[in-house]
């Protein structure tokens, strides 16, 4: 049993009968007849008011049983909202709250504290289950978009913004096509689902940014064909590209593809310039002359040059650069490849770098830049084995990896799936402090807020609003355009999303198994008053018996 007093109203009540039964006691005690006894009956009148004041309680165990959230209120224990569960009188008496699909009020389950939340899924309706496609693409360059339904019924086509459509193949529960956006923009294509007669039309957005000029150099101490197939990938894409081959002690041979001929002799500031990414054997870059070594590192730190190093021996040092040992190699199976690819196994140091679990190299961060050092060698025979996207996704991930576009003032990152009227948390990531005002569509201001520990890095609440908006930064006159989907779109997907905010949500709540849900009663104020009643009397009879 515990007595529960609000703490403001003890206080004042408090002191203001203290000073009362102070203030009679001292006459009590001037009077000096039968002070002992009086004051006892002083003190248990007084005692008695302070209770009848402040109210006393006392906890007790009541039983307990589950309530449910759902659309459909269909008995005593079921709500509509969280709202309406928290004004209720069963609250006090629920231990486990269950959660029943549809339902939108995400946020609300931060007002649950004292209850142990579930997630209660539904009958599951048919449709896509999982979906995956770039937010953002270069112009002419061919995209993926991939996924999973859970149904044999369920027929899908792909219709792009300019009415042009076509149908998507599904096999076992899977469908992937390829797209590609030939102009710069934000466009919103659909996927549209035929379920049992029933159409559903997704929105699909995607961003398409005008192509970047890269210009990739290859530095190489002997001709291979590792670098030369890397080579056709990187230039089909309509890149430009330069090479300087060893042939002797000191002969070089040039290879420039849509890139000018230049002179390759010297790694000059205004030769690195000129490229994006330095590929090179470790070979090669021990044979730079120490000059030559410091003007690549300064490239890369301060104008982010993304160094590539190509390790083609085992043991191996790197001249003038704290990096990871080379231990040894051994062969890795592909995920769904027909083959292995031969990899490098370094020492503990630098950054990991995987894809689908495949180690691909270490990484480690130097000024605006990235230094790369690639695990794995002999990749081509993947082309050769027919596993052509594979490899293409493998040098697509390291090549992005290694290269960060400084000259970016900030990024925006935000969910690629958003639904109308929620909370989402966006990150804004700038290379300086924002001082200038922030709109979303040129009418909503956004407030800023600065994340913890994290130089330059603020964070977003923005209340979503069906459709396509604009993010505004005045300070470097940028946008970012981000679309927000309709409440009825994409239905399982939305339902996952709910269910991992409900399990956040019930991680954060303080119940534990070991709660037992208690609940406060107060005591009669009869007893409180026949207390007082009781004190004063006595005090009364005793002045009229003994005065």
């Amino acid at each position: 049993m515990m007595f529960d007093l609000d703490q403001n109203l003890v206080i004042v009540s408090g002191v203001i009968i203290s000073s009362i039964w102070i203030l009679t006691s001292y006459f009590i005690i001037k009077r000096r007849n039968n002070i002992k006894r009086r004051l006892l009956y002083n003190l248990i009148g007084y005692l008695g008011l302070f209770c009848l004041i402040n109210v006393p309680s006392y906890t007790r165990s009541i039983e307990s049983s589950p309530s449910y959230i759902s659309s459909n209120s269909t008995s005593q224990r079921t709500f509509k909202n969280i709202h309406e569960f928290l004004t209720s009188d069963i609250a006090q008496s629920t231990d486990t709250l269950i959660i029943k699909a549809p339902f939108d009020a995400v946020a609300d389950l931060s007002l649950i504290k004292e209850q142990k939340i579930k997630y209660l899924a539904e009958t599951t309706p048919k449709g896509i289950t999982s979906i995956h496609w770039p937010k953002s693409v270069n112009e002419n360059e061919s995209w993926q978009l991939s996924g999973e339904v859970n149904s044999e019924d369920v027929r899908l086509s792909w219709r792009t913004y300019n009415g042009e459509s076509k149908e998507v193949a599904i096999s076992q529960g899977k469908f992937a096509f390829k797209a590609k956006s030939n102009s710069p923009g934000f466009f919103v294509h659909d996927l549209i689902q035929i379920i049992d007669g029933d159409t559903v039309i997704n929105k699909i957005p995607i961003n398409v940014h005008k192509s970047p000029e890269w210009a990739l150099l290859m530095i190489l101490s002997y001709p291979n064909p590792e670098a030369n197939y890397l080579k056709n990938y990187w230039v089909d894409k309509g890149r430009s590209f330069a090479m300087r081959t060893l042939i002797s002690s000191d002969k070089y041979k040039t290879n420039f593809v849509n890139h000018p001929k230049i002179d390759l002799t010297n790694i000059s500031r205004s030769l690195l310039n000129k490229f994006n990414f330095l590929y090179i054997d470790i070979p090669s870059w021990n044979r730079l002359s120490k000059e030559e070594r410091a003007t690549v590192l300064t490239a890369n730190r301060d104008n982010g040059l993304a160094l590539i190093l190509i390790p083609t021996d085992q043991g191996q040092s790197i001249t003038g650069i704290n990096h990871p040992a080379i231990l040894d190699s051994y062969n890795q199976e592909l995920p769904n490849e027909k083959t292995e690819l031969k990899t490098y196994r370094f020492g503990e140091t630098w950054i990991n770098h995987k894809s689908d679990s495949v180690v691909l190299g270490k990484w480690r961060p130097s000024g605006v830049g990235i230094q790369y050092i690639t695990a794995i060698q002999n990749s081509y025979p993947l082309l050769l084995s027919g596993a052509t996207t594979y490899y293409q996704k493998l040098w697509s991930i390291i090549l992005s990896k290694s290269y960060k576009n400084y000259h970016q003032e900030s990024q925006l990152i935000y969910p690629n799936m958003m639904w109308d009227d929620y909370t989402y948390d966006f990150n804004l990531l700038s290379h300086q402090p924002i001082t200038s005002s922030i709109t979303i569509d040129d009418t909503v201001s956004v407030e800023l807020l600065e994340a913890p520990f994290l130089d330059y890095n603020y964070n977003i609440k923005y209340k979503s609003q069906q459709g396509t908006h604009t993010l505004h930064i005045d300070q470097f006159d940028q946008n970012f355009t981000f679309y927000v989907h309709s409440p009825d779109s994409w239905p399982l997907i939305k339902l996952n999303e709910i269910e991992k905010r409900i399990n956040v949500a019930a991680s954060q709540s303080s119940y534990n198994d070991s709660n037992q849900l208690t609940q406060y009663v107060p005591y009669s104020p009869l007893y409180w008053i026949l207390l007082t009643m009781v004190g004063f009397a006595l005090l009364w009879l005793d002045e009229r018996i003994y005065s």
